[in-house]
């Protein structure tokens, strides 16, 4: 809808606008001109009600807010729920770096906020690398989190800055776990297992070759475009991190259908990462629809 209506009416609107906006009534101020946007707000209020310790979700790399919407109903009435914005998002700014500097643009935002805590931090994808390095650095300010939640991201992708040689052992020693899982994959529902295979392979060309596989042109403007360079710069900030140990325990939110391989599909990689533990729930779904009714 969003892209649609920068298309045709050329006007760029962001992800939060649809919670500033929230009714058809609303929507159609906005877009003929009788109300106009707000500022850009990295901490959009999902759910600003309530007296318990707020939750704060890290987005994906889709970086859309609304994927929350399912979750937060079946939420505490009493809980505040906000959702957090990258930097670059609002077409101006560059987005950053670093894992590191992400986390700490996040935490500003969050401790003006709210000063004293408790801090309840959950992140979705690729958001979960930025959720555990929010939890390390608010240890280092003696602000320890309530909650550090991951919602089926896999620590194994953020362990990849290591020697050559150490790499080349990895992906030689995973390959025949690999091939089994995918045999099993063919053997239990060949529709899915072909389909992600010619998508990896599509998507692969693409990156070797610089070739967009998306067609529509309603994705390569705009939002999608923008996305995507914030998504380059953020991938590329993840190759360089390196993640410790968390003191406290990792809560885990895992997709019970995966149409890819891990090294690990127990935890996903995070018991490596911490000292207490890691709590498993198990949801209905893949990585994306896991959000979706009746999923969530």
């Amino acid at each position: 809808m969003i892209a649609r209506i920068e298309r045709e009416r050329k006007l760029e609107l962001s992800i939060a606008s649809v919670y500033d906006f929230n009714t058809i009534s609303k929507l159609a101020e906005l877009l003929s001109g009788i109300t106009r946007t707000g500022e850009f707000s990295l901490l959009v209020a999902l759910k600003p009600t309530g007296s318990r310790p707020p939750v704060y979700f890290v987005c994906g790399d889709n970086l859309n807010l609304i994927n929350f919407n399912g979750i937060i109903k079946y939420l505490h009435s009493d809980r505040p729920v906000y959702g957090l914005q990258p930097k670059g998002l609002d077409g101006k700014s560059e987005p950053l770096g670093s894992i590191a500097e992400i986390a700490r643009y996040y935490l500003d935002a969050i401790i003006a906020r709210n000063p004293q805590g408790p801090y309840a931090i959950i992140g979705y994808s690729f958001g979960g690398y930025v959720a555990f390095e929010m939890a390390m650095q608010l240890k280092a300010m003696g602000k320890p989190a309530l909650l550090l939640g991951m919602i089926d991201t896999d620590a194994g992708q953020a362990e990849k800055k290591r020697g050559k040689l150490a790499q080349l052992a990895k992906k030689v020693y995973r390959q025949i776990p690999k091939l089994r899982w995918i045999a099993t994959s063919f053997a239990k529902n060949p529709q899915q297992a072909i389909a992600y295979q010619q998508h990896t392979i599509k998507q692969r060309i693409g990156e070797l070759f610089g070739v967009k596989n998306n067609t529509n042109p309603d994705q390569q403007n705009g939002f999608h475009k923008l996305r995507d360079k914030i998504n380059r710069v953020h991938h590329m900030a993840l190759a360089k991190y390196c993640m410790g140990k968390h003191d406290g325990a990792i809560t885990l939110f895992k997709a019970a259908e995966r149409p890819y391989f891990v090294d690990d599909f127990k935890f996903l990689g995070w018991r490596t990462h911490t000292k207490k533990g890691v709590d498993v729930y198990l949801t209905p779904g893949d990585h994306d629809s896991m959000f979706l009714e009746p999923n969530c």
